[in-house]
């Protein structure tokens, strides 16, 4: 659990590396080679969990996608590339499922239907939302749209389109969020939180995935909301 934190750190320091380009000398870019290696060989061949009431697994599985998304990106040229991507794809797509999905036969990208993609691994209740600390929880539920917006930053740095099984449910799952934003921009669980969330960013990243990637046109509009909070405080 607290190692596969690390993926998303892994590709936030890529990500600054590439945005600093020359200045980034070749003794860190092989650091950072050597991370993401490290990074892949603990998670590329483990399966993405299941969990739904009570602790979604939606966050760990979106996290851990966001990482071996880094390392598809990254480390392109490596001989276990392609194992990596087929991996970085299947837990991208595996971090927003729900108990409905085993019984879609609608076709995924590839030669799979959703239901023998999804199997029996679950991270959403019927009606898209998640529960977390016991509760019905629009933090945790965003969370895969937080990591959509960073796993947008990296396929677009590195010039390559936002792979389908990314965007699999998040739609439904934004349909749900945008209900409960207020114009701030926050989002706000119906039976009260369980601790102050004031403090942090409104949901600017997981507003402006729905807008830019899912081309949400309610998105922008509370993501504006989002920006012009931050700005104010």
């Amino acid at each position: 659990f607290r190692a596969s934190q690390c993926g998303r750190y892994a590709a936030k320091m890529a990500i600054a590396s590439l945005l600093l380009g020359d200045r980034v000398d070749d003794e860190t870019w092989s650091m950072l080679a050597t991370i993401h290696e490290d990074y892949a060989s603990r998670f590329a061949g483990v399966a993405p969990k299941s969990g739904i009431y009570t602790n979604t697994q939606m966050e760990e599985n979106a996290w851990t996608s966001t990482g071996l998304a880094s390392v598809e990106c990254l480390l392109k040229d490596h001989p276990s590339a392609q194992v990596w991507r087929e991996a970085a794809h299947r837990w991208m797509f595996l971090s927003v499922t729900t108990p409905q999905d085993t019984k879609d036969l609608g076709p995924t990208p590839g030669t799979g239907t959703i239901r023998q993609d999804v199997g029996e691994t679950f991270t959403a209740l019927p009606d898209y939302w998640t529960e977390n600390h016991g509760m019905v929880h629009p933090t945790y539920t965003a969370s895969c749209m937080e990591f959509l917006s960073t796993i947008g930053v990296i396929y677009a740095m590195h010039g390559r389109p936002v792979p389908e099984q990314a965007l699999f449910n998040r739609q439904r799952v934004y349909d749900r969020l945008k209900i409960v934003a207020d114009r701030n921009g926050y989002l706000h669980p119906v039976q009260g939180m369980d601790w102050p969330y004031l403090f942090a960013d409104p949901g600017t990243q997981l507003h402006s995935a729905a807008s830019l990637i899912l081309r949400d046109p309610d998105a922008a509009r509370i993501e504006r909301w989002a920006l012009e909070t931050l700005e104010r405080r």
